[in-house]
Parts: C-alpha cells; sequence; structure tokens
C-alpha cells in the first residue's frame, strides 16, 4: 500500500549525525510493519508500510530528520530512527562466507 505525499510548502531537513548511529551494512528483520517513506524520480515522496518479517539493510543517514535510510527489494526507504533502533527491529548476525574449494 502506498500514499502519495505532496506539499507545496514541503521542507526536508538535512539530518545531523546521530547520536544512536545504527552500524552501517547491518541487517535488520522487522518484527512488526514499519512505516517509511521513499522518493520517486520526480522528487515525489511516497509512504508505503514494510511488512512484518522484512530483513532491511541500514545503509546510513537520512535527509529527513530523525530517520535512517535502509534498502530493501531494491529500493531506498527512510524509518525513523526510534523504529530501527527500538524493539521491533532485531539485528541479525553477520554472517561470513568462506571460499568455495575444488570447483571444477
Amino acid at each position: 500500500m502506498t500514499i502519495r505525499v505532496t506539499s507545496q510548502s514541503t521542507k526536508i531537513h538535512l539530518a545531523a549525525a546521530a547520536e544512536n548511529s545504527v552500524p552501517l551494512g547491518c541487517t535488520y528483520r522487522l518484527e512488526r510493519a514499519f512505516a517509511a517513506i521513499y522518493f520517486e524520480e520526480d522528487r515525489t515522496g511516497r509512504l508505503a508500510v514494510l511488512p512484518k518479517g522484512a530483513a532491511v539493510q541500514a545503509i546510513g543517514i537520512s535527509r529527513i530528520s530523525e530517520c535512517f535510510e535502509v534498502k530493501w527489494k531494491d529500493r531506498l526507504y527512510s524509518v525513523f530512527q526510534a523504529d530501527l533502533l527500538g524493539m521491533w527491529a532485531i539485528r541479525m548476525p553477520l554472517i561470513r562466507l568462506k571460499a568455495a574449494r575444488g570447483c571444477a
């Protein structure tokens, strides 16, 4: 479900570095649905819902105040810091891949 977000006087505040910054590249499993915002190519913001169980990758600080930028299904979303750092987003352990041996 998406909702078109438009306004003639929309202001997006550049976010300062967060005190509780999220580690970049980490993956989080959402334990409930989260509201998120993504932007179309024409810079139109859209409200979306990231579903419960989605695995999102933390990319960095969003241009929207008090938000982080995450990647899910090859699209960038802005989610609230309080959501991603709260109890409803579980940080998943990193899996290290070993080099394959003896491949023919």
